[in-house]
């Protein structure tokens, strides 16, 4: 469950933000919009990109860091 949550979120959630703050530091998007971005992010991922897909499992190794942390904070 907690993977299909991370999934979900950077598929969904991290192109957003990137959208955002790409907007805010770059300017506009060259090839239109946020949905112009989201379907070249899903693009990418199809084929294979292993940048795009480090950003999709980005909340998921987040995830894993964060258990870890707790974990070495408890011994």
């Amino acid at each position: 469950m907690a993977f299909g949550i991370c999934l979900a979120l950077g598929l969904v959630v991290m192109p957003v933000l990137i959208w955002l703050v790409g907007s805010a530091k770059l300017g506009p998007y060259a090839n239109g919009g946020l949905l112009a971005l989201w379907r070249d992010y899903l693009i990418a991922l199809l084929h294979g990109s292993l940048a795009f897909w480090l950003v999709a499992l980005g909340p998921y190794a987040g995830l894993w860091l964060l258990r870890g942390a707790r974990l070495c904070l408890r011994r």
